[in-house]
């Protein structure tokens, strides 16, 4: 219990700093405390004891959006229809026009359903209106495992989730970075275009490593609040370890009704970006969340999916 109190008691210290410093700046910025305590151990510890103690992604503030494999997944005459648990739900669906329906794998991991995505038909979920103001921050964490497909897709099969309001404006985009292209490995990205300038700001991994086919990781991105429009920086997250990314600024999101939106599917220069892969959960949040809330709901995905 005394462990426990110093630990709340530094993190309430550092909670002026902002939550997208790095770990090493979060211990720094204690004064060099000399309680022996390690206040990013310990804030994992304890996000580790919330989540095996009937943790909920509702428990965090702002989610956006909720969708699991193995919860509302239903089939409807040719279509698919996927809960979406947030608090305000978005109708998310195929209606086997535009999106055909991805297939419902069981037991793909950790003994869990998922969701198997192909850009041959494609398979993809359109989702409702919104999406609009992410001034507050957005953090975007998805489950995903891609697959192997014919080799003229590897390089575009990329899209985990598109958020737009029109063709390729205003976008929002995560998924696998495009170069290089055509081959199993390579890294995962987020890209922002505001407006319908053609002009595309991304942050990448930059690895070489971060997305392999048949391996399945927690992707996660991290943008701070600030003004839409101006220039940012984010951070990315592999099974919640920060990953080292090249020093580049992102346009933030600007504040539009974004009504354009899809799951394993993006608008391209060359018509889509189709995911090949499988999907187990999406969290979207329209905030940022302090690090210790970050790790909880990390800890939630990663013992649920076996990471």
């Amino acid at each position: 219990m005394r462990t426990r109190w110093i630990v709340v008691s530094l993190l309430g210290a550092a909670s002026g700093c902002s939550v997208l410093t790095s770990l090493d700046d979060l211990r720094s910025s204690d004064g060099g405390s000399d309680t022996g305590v390690d206040v990013a151990t310990e804030a994992a510890s304890e996000a580790a004891a919330d989540a095996d103690a009937g943790f909920s992604p509702l428990d965090v503030a702002g989610l956006d959006l909720w969708l699991a494999a193995d919860v509302g997944v239903t089939d409807l005459d040719g279509g698919m229809v996927w809960q979406d648990r947030s608090p305000k739900p978005h109708t998310v669906g195929a209606d086997g026009g535009t999106c055909l329906p991805p297939k419902l794998v069981p037991s793909a991991i950790n003994k869990l359903p998922v969701l198997s995505f192909s850009p041959y038909d494609p398979d993809c979920f359109e989702l409702s209106s919104g999406f609009d103001d992410f001034t507050k921050g957005l953090v975007m964490m998805i489950v995903a495992q891609p697959q192997t497909c014919n080799s003229s897709f590897i390089g575009n099969a990329a899209a985990l989730i598109d958020l737009s309001t029109d063709y390729a404006t205003d976008d929002i985009s995560f998924g696998r970075n495009p170069t290089p292209s055509n081959t199993s490995s390579g890294d995962f990205q987020l890209s922002t275009e505001n407006g319908d300038a053609g002009y595309v700001t991304s942050l990448s991994a930059d690895s070489g490593t971060s997305w392999i086919n048949g391996i399945t990781h927690l992707y996660e991105v991290v943008l701070p609040s600030g003004p839409a429009g101006a220039q940012t920086s984010g951070l990315l997250y592999l099974d919640g370890t920060q990953l080292p990314t090249p020093a580049l600024t992102l346009d933030s999101p600007t504040v539009a009704v974004r009504g354009v939106n899809f799951i394993g599917r993006a608008p391209a220069a060359s018509g889509y970006v189709d995911l090949c892969g499988y999907i187990g959960e999406i969290l979207v949040y329209r905030s940022v969340m302090s690090d210790k809330d970050r790790k909880t709901v990390e800890s939630y995905l990663k013992t649920k999916w076996g990471l």
